[in-house]
């Protein structure tokens, strides 16, 4: 056991977790060292989505026109409804988050395939981070959803570079 002043029960509790008996045989479920890759992928996913709900379509409409048409992923109409209809993307967001979570969940048992899985995954949410501050660039203007493409932008060569390892 390790003892450590002032906190010694909980350094107890952490060392007999640790050196706990792991489950042998036939059942038992190996751990997928990438779970926490897709907690934190889907999580900045996650944060991402609120943050653009609160007021990126808006700024988008606003901008349009200082975008070039290659960069126009979104067309203005559909811009102007997903800013008059929160709600409608907010179900959009949280559909994608439990089609990304349902995956991770049916991938859990087999690591090689959730690689694979969220590589795509961790590159497209990088193609969407990226293009955000394309468009942002393009109108010279700061966009509602700088944090979470600055913080990505940060984390996801990272990621990227864990699942090259392999």
């Amino acid at each position: 056991m390790r003892h450590c002043a002032g906190n010694g029960f909980i350094v107890q509790a952490v060392g007999l977790i640790e050196s706990s008996p792991k489950p042998k045989g036939p059942n038992a479920v190996n751990g997928n060292r990438y779970l926490t890759l897709w907690l934190s992928a889907i999580g900045l996913h996650a944060l991402h989505q609120i943050e653009e709900s609160i007021a990126f379509f808006s700024w988008y409409v606003q901008n349009a026109d200082h975008i070039a048409l290659w960069a126009r992923i979104v067309t203005v109409e559909r811009a102007e409804t997903w800013a008059q209809h929160p709600g409608w993307f907010a179900a959009g967001s949280v559909a994608q988050i439990v089609a990304v979570s349902l995956v991770a969940l049916l991938l859990r048992r087999r690591e090689t395939l959730t690689r694979y899985a969220l590589t795509i995954y961790v590159a497209g949410l990088a193609f969407f981070l990226i293009w955000h501050v394309v468009i942002a660039w393009q109108a010279q203007s700061y966009a509602p959803v700088m944090v979470t493409c600055i913080g990505g932008l940060y984390l996801i060569p990272h990621w990227l570079w864990r699942l090259a390892k392999g």
